[in-house]
């Protein structure tokens, strides 16, 4: 006998009763996940204008995806407003 899952919310049994009374609608399942992360970085408060760091999901999407690689890329400096980013 095979393990049972425990991380089912919805049972086969009361699926079957769902999928039932709910012909000749059609079902769609969509997963979704959160989370949230942390982002460490080595920038001089200095370098930013004494503020913290602050950067939107593009931005960070493109550094983790390998497309900005140093801190004084012009997509930052953009967004940041300031021109003293150095290359760290």
């Amino acid at each position: 006998m095979a393990p049972r899952s425990r991380s089912l919310v919805l049972r086969q049994n009361r699926f079957q009763v769902i999928a039932l009374y709910s012909y000749p609608m059609t079902q769609v399942h969509i997963p979704f996940a959160l989370g949230a992360i942390a982002v460490f970085h080595s920038v001089p408060t200095g370098e930013i204008g004494g503020e913290s760091l602050k950067l939107d999901a593009c931005l960070l999407a493109k550094i983790f995806g390998g497309a900005i690689t140093t801190w004084d890329h012009a997509d930052i400096k953009a967004y940041l407003g300031y021109k003293r980013t150095s290359s760290l």
